[in-house]
Protein backbone atom coordinates (compact mmCIF):
# COMPACT_ATOMS: atom_id res chain seq x y z
CA UNK A 1 0.00 0.00 0.00
CA UNK A 2 1.15 3.30 -0.79
CA UNK A 3 2.49 5.18 1.84
CA UNK A 4 4.67 8.09 0.61
CA UNK A 5 2.91 11.03 -2.10
CA UNK A 6 5.93 12.70 -4.08
CA UNK A 7 5.20 15.65 -6.39
CA UNK A 8 8.18 15.29 -7.87
CA UNK A 9 7.90 11.51 -8.70
CA UNK A 10 4.02 11.27 -9.53
CA UNK A 11 3.08 8.01 -11.52
CA UNK A 12 1.36 7.91 -14.72
CA UNK A 13 -2.35 7.53 -13.37
CA UNK A 14 -1.34 10.87 -10.94
CA UNK A 15 -0.44 12.65 -13.87
CA UNK A 16 -3.54 11.89 -15.91
CA UNK A 17 -5.39 12.80 -12.74
CA UNK A 18 -3.60 16.25 -12.45
CA UNK A 19 -4.19 16.99 -15.47
CA UNK A 20 -7.74 16.24 -15.41
CA UNK A 21 -7.41 18.49 -12.17
CA UNK A 22 -6.48 21.54 -14.63
CA UNK A 23 -9.53 21.42 -16.42
CA UNK A 24 -11.84 21.34 -13.28
CA UNK A 25 -10.22 24.16 -11.10
CA UNK A 26 -9.63 26.78 -14.15
CA UNK A 27 -12.68 28.84 -13.39
CA UNK A 28 -11.54 29.15 -9.41
CA UNK A 29 -7.97 29.96 -10.87
CA UNK A 30 -9.26 32.74 -12.84
CA UNK A 31 -11.59 33.72 -10.01
CA UNK A 32 -8.87 34.01 -8.04
CA UNK A 33 -6.28 36.09 -10.56
CA UNK A 34 -10.03 38.18 -10.70
CA UNK A 35 -9.56 38.90 -6.68
CA UNK A 36 -5.74 40.24 -6.69
CA UNK A 37 -6.92 42.19 -10.30
CA UNK A 38 -9.61 44.08 -7.74
CA UNK A 39 -6.77 45.00 -5.08
CA UNK A 40 -4.25 45.75 -7.47
CA UNK A 41 -5.85 48.21 -9.71
CA UNK A 42 -4.75 48.95 -13.27
CA UNK A 43 -1.74 50.77 -12.26
CA UNK A 44 1.47 49.65 -15.00
CA UNK A 45 3.58 47.93 -12.36
CA UNK A 46 1.13 45.67 -11.16
CA UNK A 47 -0.37 44.55 -15.15
CA UNK A 48 2.68 43.52 -16.14
CA UNK A 49 3.97 41.49 -12.42
CA UNK A 50 4.06 38.16 -12.78
CA UNK A 51 1.69 37.42 -10.36
CA UNK A 52 -1.48 38.53 -12.56
CA UNK A 53 0.30 37.14 -15.85
CA UNK A 54 -1.47 33.46 -15.67
CA UNK A 55 1.89 32.48 -17.46
CA UNK A 56 3.41 29.30 -16.63
CA UNK A 57 6.71 30.18 -17.66
CA UNK A 58 7.17 33.16 -15.62
CA UNK A 59 4.51 32.15 -12.52
CA UNK A 60 4.47 28.88 -10.50
CA UNK A 61 0.97 29.73 -8.71
CA UNK A 62 -1.66 27.73 -11.05
CA UNK A 63 1.15 24.65 -10.82
CA UNK A 64 1.17 25.14 -7.45
CA UNK A 65 -2.86 24.92 -6.88
CA UNK A 66 -2.71 22.41 -9.29
CA UNK A 67 -0.88 20.06 -6.72
CA UNK A 68 -1.97 21.57 -3.91
CA UNK A 69 -5.43 20.14 -5.48
CA UNK A 70 -4.09 17.16 -5.78
CA UNK A 71 -2.99 16.49 -2.79
CA UNK A 72 -5.84 17.47 -0.76
CA UNK A 73 -7.51 14.47 -2.81
CA UNK A 74 -4.99 12.12 -3.16
CA UNK A 75 -3.44 12.28 -0.01
CA UNK A 76 -5.98 12.97 2.46
CA UNK A 77 -6.59 9.04 3.19
CA UNK A 78 -4.96 7.50 6.09
CA UNK A 79 -3.16 5.47 4.06
CA UNK A 80 -0.53 8.80 2.61
CA UNK A 81 1.47 9.30 5.75
CA UNK A 82 4.53 11.17 3.90
CA UNK A 83 3.83 14.03 1.30
CA UNK A 84 7.22 15.19 -0.56
CA UNK A 85 6.74 18.90 -1.88
CA UNK A 86 8.08 20.95 -4.95
CA UNK A 87 8.67 24.02 -2.72
CA UNK A 88 8.80 25.36 0.45
CA UNK A 89 5.56 27.32 0.04
CA UNK A 90 4.07 24.36 -0.94
CA UNK A 91 4.98 22.68 2.23
CA UNK A 92 3.81 25.67 4.48
CA UNK A 93 0.29 25.72 2.68
CA UNK A 94 -0.11 21.85 3.47
CA UNK A 95 1.16 21.89 7.27
CA UNK A 96 -1.32 24.43 8.27
CA UNK A 97 -4.45 22.17 6.02
CA UNK A 98 -2.89 18.87 7.62
CA UNK A 99 -2.40 20.77 11.16
CA UNK A 100 -3.42 17.33 13.48
CA UNK A 101 -3.58 14.75 10.89
CA UNK A 102 -0.63 12.01 11.09
CA UNK A 103 1.06 14.01 7.96
CA UNK A 104 4.46 14.67 7.08
CA UNK A 105 5.63 17.43 4.72
CA UNK A 106 9.11 17.54 3.18
CA UNK A 107 11.09 19.35 0.87
CA UNK A 108 14.26 18.15 -0.42
CA UNK A 109 16.76 21.54 -1.61
CA UNK A 110 20.07 21.69 -1.67
CA UNK A 111 22.24 24.97 -0.44
CA UNK A 112 22.99 25.73 -3.93
CA UNK A 113 19.10 26.05 -5.00
CA UNK A 114 17.98 27.71 -2.00
CA UNK A 115 20.77 30.46 -2.53
CA UNK A 116 20.02 30.66 -5.94
CA UNK A 117 16.04 31.43 -4.92
CA UNK A 118 17.39 33.91 -2.26
CA UNK A 119 19.50 36.48 -4.71
CA UNK A 120 17.13 36.15 -7.92
CA UNK A 121 14.93 38.95 -7.04
CA UNK A 122 18.78 40.85 -6.85
CA UNK A 123 20.19 39.46 -10.00
CA UNK A 124 17.54 40.15 -12.23
CA UNK A 125 17.36 43.89 -10.82
CA UNK A 126 21.34 44.00 -11.63
CA UNK A 127 20.39 43.00 -15.25
CA UNK A 128 17.77 45.25 -15.75
CA UNK A 129 20.47 48.00 -15.01
CA UNK A 130 22.48 45.97 -17.47
CA UNK A 131 19.68 46.48 -20.10
CA UNK A 132 19.49 49.72 -19.72
CA UNK A 133 22.85 50.60 -19.82
CA UNK A 134 22.88 48.52 -23.45
CA UNK A 135 19.70 50.44 -24.45
CA UNK A 136 21.04 54.01 -23.62
CA UNK A 137 24.88 52.95 -25.61
CA UNK A 138 22.37 52.22 -28.33
CA UNK A 139 20.32 55.68 -28.79
CA UNK A 140 20.95 57.24 -31.88
CA UNK A 141 18.57 60.55 -32.50
CA UNK A 142 19.78 61.12 -35.96
CA UNK A 143 18.10 57.92 -36.86
CA UNK A 144 14.81 59.10 -34.38
CA UNK A 145 14.75 62.29 -36.87
CA UNK A 146 14.45 60.28 -39.77
CA UNK A 147 10.95 58.88 -38.36
CA UNK A 148 8.19 60.29 -40.91
CA UNK A 149 5.80 62.45 -39.50
CA UNK A 150 3.89 63.52 -42.05
CA UNK A 151 1.50 60.49 -42.71
CA UNK A 152 0.45 58.10 -39.53
CA UNK A 153 2.72 55.28 -39.13
CA UNK A 154 1.74 51.13 -38.72
CA UNK A 155 3.94 50.16 -36.51
CA UNK A 156 4.63 46.19 -35.66
CA UNK A 157 6.09 44.49 -33.08
CA UNK A 158 8.92 42.04 -33.58
CA UNK A 159 11.45 40.81 -31.94
CA UNK A 160 15.42 41.17 -32.39
CA UNK A 161 17.30 38.19 -30.79
CA UNK A 162 20.73 36.20 -32.32
CA UNK A 163 18.82 33.24 -33.90
CA UNK A 164 17.27 36.07 -36.26
CA UNK A 165 20.73 37.18 -37.25
CA UNK A 166 22.32 33.50 -37.13
CA UNK A 167 23.39 33.06 -40.57
CA UNK A 168 25.08 37.19 -40.62
CA UNK A 169 21.60 38.39 -42.15
CA UNK A 170 18.16 39.62 -40.82
CA UNK A 171 15.64 36.52 -41.43
CA UNK A 172 12.23 37.38 -40.45
CA UNK A 173 10.78 34.68 -38.37
CA UNK A 174 7.36 36.44 -37.46
CA UNK A 175 5.86 37.80 -40.49
CA UNK A 176 7.39 35.89 -43.02
CA UNK A 177 6.42 37.43 -46.51
CA UNK A 178 4.45 40.28 -45.45
CA UNK A 179 6.01 42.59 -47.44
CA UNK A 180 5.69 40.61 -50.40
CA UNK A 181 2.69 41.18 -51.23
CA UNK A 182 2.96 45.21 -51.00
CA UNK A 183 4.55 48.04 -52.83
CA UNK A 184 7.40 49.97 -51.90
CA UNK A 185 4.96 53.04 -51.34
CA UNK A 186 2.98 50.83 -49.38
CA UNK A 187 5.43 49.62 -47.34
CA UNK A 188 6.48 53.59 -46.95
CA UNK A 189 5.01 53.80 -43.90
CA UNK A 190 5.29 50.43 -42.22
CA UNK A 191 7.48 50.02 -39.03
CA UNK A 192 8.62 47.08 -37.11
CA UNK A 193 9.26 47.32 -33.30
CA UNK A 194 11.81 45.06 -32.46
CA UNK A 195 11.67 43.53 -29.06
CA UNK A 196 15.34 43.40 -28.37
CA UNK A 197 15.76 40.40 -26.25
CA UNK A 198 20.04 39.87 -26.98
CA UNK A 199 22.66 42.47 -25.86
CA UNK A 200 25.75 40.16 -27.74
CA UNK A 201 26.97 42.30 -30.83
CA UNK A 202 24.28 44.22 -30.59
CA UNK A 203 25.64 47.11 -32.52
CA UNK A 204 26.15 44.59 -35.36
CA UNK A 205 23.05 43.21 -35.24
CA UNK A 206 21.42 46.80 -35.79
CA UNK A 207 23.72 47.74 -38.94
CA UNK A 208 22.78 44.56 -40.13
CA UNK A 209 19.18 45.13 -39.82
CA UNK A 210 19.64 48.77 -41.79
CA UNK A 211 20.56 46.68 -44.77
CA UNK A 212 16.82 44.87 -45.11
CA UNK A 213 13.92 46.70 -46.88
CA UNK A 214 12.42 46.32 -43.46
CA UNK A 215 12.11 49.85 -41.93
CA UNK A 216 12.53 49.84 -38.03
CA UNK A 217 11.88 52.12 -35.40
CA UNK A 218 13.91 51.26 -32.28
CA UNK A 219 12.15 52.23 -28.66
CA UNK A 220 15.92 53.05 -27.41
CA UNK A 221 15.52 56.07 -29.80
CA UNK A 222 12.84 57.60 -27.80
CA UNK A 223 13.47 56.47 -23.85
CA UNK A 224 15.24 58.90 -22.27
CA UNK A 225 17.14 58.36 -18.68
CA UNK A 226 14.51 58.55 -16.84
CA UNK A 227 11.51 56.02 -18.42
CA UNK A 228 14.46 53.91 -17.40
CA UNK A 229 14.79 54.60 -13.88
CA UNK A 230 10.99 54.49 -13.28
CA UNK A 231 10.74 50.93 -15.05
CA UNK A 232 13.80 50.26 -12.70
CA UNK A 233 11.61 51.71 -9.64
CA UNK A 234 8.83 48.92 -10.12
CA UNK A 235 10.06 46.19 -7.57
CA UNK A 236 9.92 49.03 -4.93
CA UNK A 237 7.27 50.99 -5.86
CA UNK A 238 4.53 48.48 -7.10
CA UNK A 239 1.78 49.24 -4.36
CA UNK A 240 2.02 46.67 -1.96
CA UNK A 241 -1.47 44.72 -1.42
CA UNK A 242 -2.48 41.83 1.57
CA UNK A 243 -1.88 38.46 -0.01
CA UNK A 244 -2.03 36.49 3.20
CA UNK A 245 -5.65 35.90 3.21
CA UNK A 246 -6.58 34.31 -0.06
CA UNK A 247 -7.99 30.92 0.57
CA UNK A 248 -7.91 28.33 -2.53
CA UNK A 249 -10.54 25.60 -2.29
CA UNK A 250 -10.32 25.48 1.83
CA UNK A 251 -6.60 25.74 1.56
CA UNK A 252 -4.44 29.49 2.44
CA UNK A 253 -2.57 30.11 -0.27
CA UNK A 254 -0.93 32.86 0.95
CA UNK A 255 2.52 31.54 1.23
CA UNK A 256 2.41 30.71 -2.45
CA UNK A 257 1.57 34.31 -3.41
CA UNK A 258 4.21 35.88 -1.32
CA UNK A 259 6.84 33.29 -3.03
CA UNK A 260 5.53 34.05 -5.87
CA UNK A 261 5.54 37.78 -6.05
CA UNK A 262 8.88 38.04 -4.10
CA UNK A 263 10.62 35.52 -6.96
CA UNK A 264 9.79 37.33 -9.87
CA UNK A 265 9.29 41.11 -8.46
CA UNK A 266 12.57 42.11 -10.74
CA UNK A 267 11.40 40.24 -13.91
CA UNK A 268 13.25 41.69 -17.08
CA UNK A 269 9.76 40.45 -19.25
CA UNK A 270 8.04 42.77 -16.69
CA UNK A 271 10.85 45.62 -16.77
CA UNK A 272 10.55 45.85 -21.16
CA UNK A 273 6.60 45.43 -20.79
CA UNK A 274 7.42 49.02 -18.19
CA UNK A 275 9.56 50.36 -21.46
CA UNK A 276 7.44 49.93 -23.81
CA UNK A 277 4.84 51.88 -21.88
CA UNK A 278 7.00 54.35 -21.86
CA UNK A 279 7.99 54.17 -25.10
CA UNK A 280 4.53 54.97 -26.45
CA UNK A 281 4.17 58.11 -23.93
CA UNK A 282 7.41 59.06 -25.80
CA UNK A 283 6.02 58.35 -28.94
CA UNK A 284 3.24 61.01 -28.29
CA UNK A 285 5.06 63.58 -26.87
CA UNK A 286 7.24 63.41 -30.16
CA UNK A 287 3.91 64.12 -32.60
CA UNK A 288 4.61 60.51 -33.71
CA UNK A 289 0.96 59.90 -35.30
CA UNK A 290 -0.05 56.55 -35.53
CA UNK A 291 -2.25 54.56 -38.32
CA UNK A 292 -2.26 51.09 -36.44
CA UNK A 293 -0.34 49.21 -34.10
CA UNK A 294 0.08 45.14 -34.07
CA UNK A 295 1.54 43.33 -31.37
CA UNK A 296 2.90 40.13 -31.92
CA UNK A 297 0.07 39.05 -29.02
CA UNK A 298 0.99 35.94 -26.46
CA UNK A 299 -0.68 38.12 -23.59
CA UNK A 300 2.89 37.97 -21.86
CA UNK A 301 3.81 40.36 -19.64
CA UNK A 302 5.42 42.69 -22.34
CA UNK A 303 2.70 42.22 -24.47
CA UNK A 304 1.00 44.16 -21.12
CA UNK A 305 2.95 46.87 -21.13
CA UNK A 306 2.77 47.55 -25.27
CA UNK A 307 -0.73 47.35 -25.31
CA UNK A 308 -1.30 49.28 -22.18
CA UNK A 309 1.06 52.39 -23.69
CA UNK A 310 -0.81 52.22 -26.80
CA UNK A 311 -4.83 52.38 -25.11
CA UNK A 312 -3.67 55.24 -22.73
CA UNK A 313 -1.24 57.38 -25.29
CA UNK A 314 -3.32 56.91 -28.24
CA UNK A 315 -6.80 55.57 -27.60
CA UNK A 316 -8.19 56.36 -30.60
CA UNK A 317 -5.34 54.31 -32.93
CA UNK A 318 -6.54 50.70 -33.90
CA UNK A 319 -4.36 48.01 -32.67
CA UNK A 320 -4.60 44.20 -33.65
CA UNK A 321 -2.81 41.70 -31.72
CA UNK A 322 -1.42 39.12 -33.74
CA UNK A 323 -1.74 35.66 -32.64
CA UNK A 324 0.65 34.09 -36.08
CA UNK A 325 0.89 30.40 -33.60
CA UNK A 326 -1.38 27.62 -32.53
CA UNK A 327 -0.47 27.20 -28.59
CA UNK A 328 -0.64 24.45 -26.56
CA UNK A 329 -3.41 26.13 -24.55
CA UNK A 330 -4.15 23.81 -21.94
CA UNK A 331 -0.90 24.80 -20.44
CA UNK A 332 -0.35 28.33 -22.36
CA UNK A 333 -3.88 29.09 -21.39
CA UNK A 334 -2.39 32.77 -20.80
CA UNK A 335 -3.01 33.78 -24.45
CA UNK A 336 -6.28 33.25 -24.52
CA UNK A 337 -7.53 36.78 -22.44
CA UNK A 338 -9.99 37.00 -19.98
CA UNK A 339 -12.24 40.40 -19.51
CA UNK A 340 -10.45 41.23 -16.64
CA UNK A 341 -7.31 41.99 -18.69
CA UNK A 342 -9.72 43.96 -20.92
CA UNK A 343 -10.92 46.09 -18.31
CA UNK A 344 -7.34 46.91 -17.52
CA UNK A 345 -6.61 47.95 -20.78
CA UNK A 346 -3.98 45.23 -21.18
CA UNK A 347 -5.65 44.09 -24.47
CA UNK A 348 -5.53 45.25 -27.93
CA UNK A 349 -8.63 46.20 -29.54
CA UNK A 350 -9.08 43.29 -31.65
CA UNK A 351 -7.57 39.77 -31.79
CA UNK A 352 -6.13 38.08 -35.08
CA UNK A 353 -6.21 34.34 -35.35
CA UNK A 354 -4.64 32.62 -38.42
CA UNK A 355 -7.48 30.08 -38.57
CA UNK A 356 -11.16 29.70 -38.33
CA UNK A 357 -11.30 27.18 -35.82
CA UNK A 358 -9.21 29.36 -33.32
CA UNK A 359 -11.64 31.58 -32.89
CA UNK A 360 -13.71 29.98 -30.33
CA UNK A 361 -10.38 28.93 -29.09
CA UNK A 362 -9.53 32.47 -28.39
CA UNK A 363 -12.77 34.07 -26.71
CA UNK A 364 -12.65 30.76 -24.30
CA UNK A 365 -12.13 33.03 -21.12
CA UNK A 366 -13.99 36.03 -22.97
CA UNK A 367 -17.01 35.44 -25.24
CA UNK A 368 -16.65 39.24 -25.68
CA UNK A 369 -13.60 39.50 -27.15
CA UNK A 370 -13.16 41.02 -30.70
CA UNK A 371 -11.34 38.03 -32.82
CA UNK A 372 -11.00 38.01 -36.50
CA UNK A 373 -9.06 36.06 -39.18
CA UNK A 374 -5.44 37.11 -40.95
CA UNK A 375 -3.49 35.50 -42.82
CA UNK A 376 -1.26 32.56 -41.50
CA UNK A 377 2.34 33.92 -42.63
CA UNK A 378 4.07 31.84 -40.50
CA UNK A 379 2.86 28.86 -42.13
CA UNK A 380 2.36 29.80 -46.00
CA UNK A 381 4.43 27.51 -47.47
CA UNK A 382 1.82 25.03 -46.19
CA UNK A 383 -0.07 25.94 -48.79
CA UNK A 384 2.75 25.58 -51.43
CA UNK A 385 2.92 22.05 -50.94
CA UNK A 386 0.72 19.33 -51.58
CA UNK A 387 -0.62 17.03 -49.45
CA UNK A 388 0.73 13.43 -48.75
CA UNK A 389 -1.07 10.96 -51.15
CA UNK A 390 -1.74 7.31 -49.87
CA UNK A 391 0.64 5.92 -52.66
CA UNK A 392 3.32 7.93 -51.20
CA UNK A 393 3.20 6.46 -47.91
CA UNK A 394 6.16 3.82 -47.12
CA UNK A 395 4.82 0.49 -46.02
CA UNK A 396 8.06 -1.41 -46.06
CA UNK A 397 10.18 0.85 -43.98
CA UNK A 398 7.78 3.67 -42.78
CA UNK A 399 9.78 6.47 -41.50
CA UNK A 400 8.95 7.54 -38.01
CA UNK A 401 10.02 11.25 -37.58
CA UNK A 402 10.75 12.38 -34.37
CA UNK A 403 10.22 16.27 -33.13
CA UNK A 404 12.14 16.98 -29.98
CA UNK A 405 10.92 20.16 -28.85
CA UNK A 406 12.72 23.19 -26.84
CA UNK A 407 12.83 21.18 -23.27
CA UNK A 408 15.35 18.64 -22.20
CA UNK A 409 12.94 16.98 -19.92
CA UNK A 410 10.33 16.58 -22.09
CA UNK A 411 12.91 15.51 -25.05
CA UNK A 412 13.94 12.66 -22.81
CA UNK A 413 10.63 11.56 -22.09
CA UNK A 414 9.90 10.67 -25.27
CA UNK A 415 13.17 8.95 -26.37
CA UNK A 416 12.81 6.81 -22.98
CA UNK A 417 9.21 6.02 -24.29
CA UNK A 418 10.56 4.89 -27.94
CA UNK A 419 13.61 3.08 -26.38
CA UNK A 420 10.84 0.71 -24.38
CA UNK A 421 9.61 -0.40 -27.63
CA UNK A 422 12.24 -0.60 -29.71
CA UNK A 423 11.53 -4.19 -30.70
CA UNK A 424 7.86 -2.88 -32.29
CA UNK A 425 10.05 -0.50 -34.42
CA UNK A 426 12.35 -3.37 -35.25
CA UNK A 427 9.43 -6.01 -35.86
CA UNK A 428 7.91 -3.61 -38.63
CA UNK A 429 11.26 -2.45 -39.88
CA UNK A 430 11.17 1.37 -39.44
CA UNK A 431 13.28 4.35 -39.86
CA UNK A 432 13.71 6.91 -36.69
CA UNK A 433 15.04 10.12 -37.58
CA UNK A 434 15.73 12.50 -34.76
CA UNK A 435 15.43 16.28 -35.68
CA UNK A 436 16.04 18.69 -32.00
CA UNK A 437 14.76 21.71 -32.14
CA UNK A 438 16.97 24.35 -33.23
CA UNK A 439 17.28 25.77 -29.64
CA UNK A 440 17.63 22.34 -27.56
CA UNK A 441 20.90 22.05 -25.47
CA UNK A 442 20.80 18.01 -27.21
CA UNK A 443 24.02 17.54 -25.59
CA UNK A 444 22.44 17.49 -22.54
CA UNK A 445 19.56 15.37 -24.00
CA UNK A 446 22.50 12.69 -24.93
CA UNK A 447 24.14 13.02 -21.88
CA UNK A 448 20.81 12.32 -20.20
CA UNK A 449 20.65 9.37 -22.26
CA UNK A 450 24.14 7.69 -22.51
CA UNK A 451 22.96 4.78 -24.25
CA UNK A 452 22.39 6.40 -27.65
CA UNK A 453 20.68 3.08 -29.91
CA UNK A 454 21.64 2.97 -33.12
CA UNK A 455 18.40 3.00 -34.32
CA UNK A 456 18.13 6.87 -33.87
CA UNK A 457 19.60 9.04 -36.48
CA UNK A 458 19.53 12.29 -35.90
CA UNK A 459 18.66 14.82 -38.72
CA UNK A 460 18.80 18.12 -39.56
CA UNK A 461 17.01 21.04 -42.22
CA UNK A 462 14.06 22.81 -42.81
CA UNK A 463 10.71 20.81 -41.00
CA UNK A 464 8.69 21.53 -44.31
CA UNK A 465 10.96 19.31 -46.19
CA UNK A 466 11.62 16.49 -43.68
CA UNK A 467 8.15 15.91 -42.99
CA UNK A 468 7.15 15.46 -46.56
CA UNK A 469 9.35 11.96 -46.51
CA UNK A 470 7.58 10.58 -43.50
CA UNK A 471 4.75 8.41 -42.60
CA UNK A 472 3.87 9.73 -39.18
CA UNK A 473 5.36 12.42 -36.78
CA UNK A 474 5.94 11.74 -32.71
CA UNK A 475 6.68 14.98 -31.01
CA UNK A 476 4.82 17.26 -28.19
CA UNK A 477 4.43 21.24 -27.66
CA UNK A 478 5.58 21.87 -30.81
CA UNK A 479 3.71 23.38 -33.91
CA UNK A 480 5.25 21.34 -36.19
CA UNK A 481 2.41 18.74 -34.58
CA UNK A 482 -0.83 20.95 -36.72
CA UNK A 483 1.81 21.29 -39.48
CA UNK A 484 2.19 17.42 -39.74
CA UNK A 485 -1.93 17.00 -39.73
CA UNK A 486 -2.00 19.57 -42.33
CA UNK A 487 0.46 17.27 -44.60
CA UNK A 488 -1.89 14.24 -43.96
CA UNK A 489 0.78 12.93 -41.85
CA UNK A 490 -0.44 11.08 -38.55
CA UNK A 491 0.78 12.57 -34.93
CA UNK A 492 1.80 10.51 -31.84
CA UNK A 493 1.77 13.45 -28.97
CA UNK A 494 4.08 11.78 -26.11
CA UNK A 495 2.26 12.89 -22.54
CA UNK A 496 4.50 14.42 -20.13
CA UNK A 497 5.60 12.16 -17.06
CA UNK A 498 6.44 14.79 -15.02
CA UNK A 499 3.62 17.25 -14.80
CA UNK A 500 0.80 18.72 -17.49
CA UNK A 501 1.85 17.59 -20.77
CA UNK A 502 2.10 20.51 -23.54
CA UNK A 503 -0.35 19.54 -26.54
CA UNK A 504 -0.86 22.03 -29.49
CA UNK A 505 -3.08 19.81 -31.02
CA UNK A 506 -6.75 21.61 -30.48
CA UNK A 507 -9.53 19.85 -28.87
CA UNK A 508 -11.79 19.80 -32.16
CA UNK A 509 -9.36 18.01 -34.40
CA UNK A 510 -10.73 14.82 -34.92
CA UNK A 511 -8.37 11.53 -33.03
CA UNK A 512 -8.57 9.56 -36.27
CA UNK A 513 -5.40 11.56 -37.21
CA UNK A 514 -3.73 11.90 -34.07
CA UNK A 515 -2.88 10.25 -30.51
CA UNK A 516 -2.01 11.02 -26.95
CA UNK A 517 0.25 8.72 -25.16
CA UNK A 518 2.07 8.47 -21.72
CA UNK A 519 3.30 4.73 -21.92
CA UNK A 520 5.01 2.70 -24.26
CA UNK A 521 2.09 0.28 -24.61
CA UNK A 522 -0.22 3.19 -25.40
CA UNK A 523 2.64 4.40 -28.37
CA UNK A 524 2.49 0.69 -29.98
CA UNK A 525 -1.14 0.74 -30.01
CA UNK A 526 -1.17 4.01 -31.49
CA UNK A 527 1.17 2.99 -34.08
CA UNK A 528 -0.44 -0.39 -35.03
CA UNK A 529 -3.53 2.04 -35.58
CA UNK A 530 -1.89 5.19 -37.27
CA UNK A 531 0.89 3.87 -39.21
CA UNK A 532 1.99 0.10 -39.64
CA UNK A 533 -1.76 -1.42 -39.86
CA UNK A 534 -3.39 0.71 -42.24
CA UNK A 535 -4.81 -0.32 -45.35
CA UNK A 536 -5.26 2.15 -48.46
CA UNK A 537 -8.79 3.23 -47.23
CA UNK A 538 -7.47 4.21 -43.45
CA UNK A 539 -4.59 6.38 -45.36
CA UNK A 540 -7.01 8.08 -47.39
CA UNK A 541 -8.88 9.45 -44.19
CA UNK A 542 -5.50 11.30 -43.42
CA UNK A 543 -5.58 13.16 -46.85
CA UNK A 544 -9.35 14.20 -45.57
CA UNK A 545 -8.56 15.65 -42.48
CA UNK A 546 -5.68 17.64 -43.68
CA UNK A 547 -7.27 19.84 -45.99
CA UNK A 548 -9.77 20.30 -43.32
CA UNK A 549 -7.28 21.03 -40.98
CA UNK A 550 -5.32 23.37 -43.63
CA UNK A 551 -9.36 25.25 -43.96
CA UNK A 552 -9.73 25.85 -40.43
CA UNK A 553 -5.94 26.47 -39.22
CA UNK A 554 -3.97 28.06 -41.90
CA UNK A 555 -5.32 31.34 -43.58
CA UNK A 556 -3.16 31.34 -46.63
CA UNK A 557 -1.37 34.55 -47.20
CA UNK A 558 -2.62 36.70 -50.40
CA UNK A 559 -2.32 40.70 -50.91
CA UNK A 560 -5.82 41.03 -50.54
CA UNK A 561 -5.68 39.42 -47.17
CA UNK A 562 -2.44 40.91 -46.44
CA UNK A 563 -4.10 44.75 -46.92
CA UNK A 564 -6.96 44.42 -45.22
CA UNK A 565 -5.08 43.08 -41.65
CA UNK A 566 -2.72 46.11 -42.18
CA UNK A 567 -6.44 48.45 -42.66
CA UNK A 568 -5.32 49.28 -46.16
CA UNK A 569 -7.76 50.71 -49.08
CA UNK A 570 -8.22 47.71 -51.40
CA UNK A 571 -6.91 48.28 -54.88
Amino acid sequence: MMTILDLNNLSIEQIQFLEQITDEIMEDYHDLIARIHERAGTGIYWQVNNLLSRNNYISRVFEDVCCLELVRRVGAGDNITTIIVKTPSQKKVLTRYFKGQNKQIQFHNSLKSWLKTLVKPGYDFLRNIHWSLVYLMQKDNCRKKKIPRERPLTLIDTFFGSYIFKTGAFKERYYNGLLDHLTLEERKYIFFVPNVITWRNLKKIIRLSEKTRENFLYPFDFLEIRDYLYALAAPFFIKRIQLGDFVFRGMDIGPVLKADFRNKIALRSSFRGILFFQFFRRLKLEKIHLHLVIDWFENQVVDRGFNKGKNEFFPDTPSIGYQGLIAPYKWNFHVQPTEVEARAGVLPRQVAVIGSGLVDIAKKYYPGLDVTVAPGLRFSDIHKTRIKKTAQFNTKNPVILVALPIWVRDSLDILKILLEIQDVFALNKAVLLIKPHPSLDFKSVQSGLPLWPAMFAKTEGDFSRIITKADLLISTGSTVCMESIAYGIPVIVIGSRNGITKNIIPETVPKDIWALCHTGDEVSKALQRLCFGLSQGDRNKFSYQAQLIRESFFEPVSRAGVKQFLRMEQG
